[in-house]
């Protein structure tokens, strides 16, 4: 395997076991997607992909990308009784606010 292929491989395969654990929202988990798209379009404008390792890469975006939904549901779970105690404020002035 070629040495830039195999070092980037190993970098993001890091990441994804970091992002697997973290919660993180909506432009976190985009941000990151889009510095991979970066990243890889670099690697393909070297041309030092061959076949296996394209498939392989692909693999490996499939695997970002199930950390990244991961990585947002962990945030949504955790941030749950934030929004359900923001939701629950704004239905108490709204129901202070109607006629009697």
């Amino acid at each position: 395997m070629n040495k830039t292929v195999e070092d980037f491989k190993k970098t993001w395969e890091e990441e994804i076991t970091k992002i697997e654990k973290t919660p993180m929202d909506s432009q976190g988990t985009y941000r990151i997607s889009l510095n991979f798209r970066i990243n890889r379009g670099r690697l393909k404008l070297t041309g030092e992909e061959s076949e296996h390792e394209y498939q392989q890469l692909n693999n490996l975006e499939s695997k970002l990308y199930v950390a990244l939904e991961t990585s947002r549901s962990l945030y949504t779970l955790k941030n749950r009784s934030i929004w359900a105690r923001i939701a629950e404020g704004i239905a108490a002035r709204t129901l202070d606010r109607l006629p009697r």
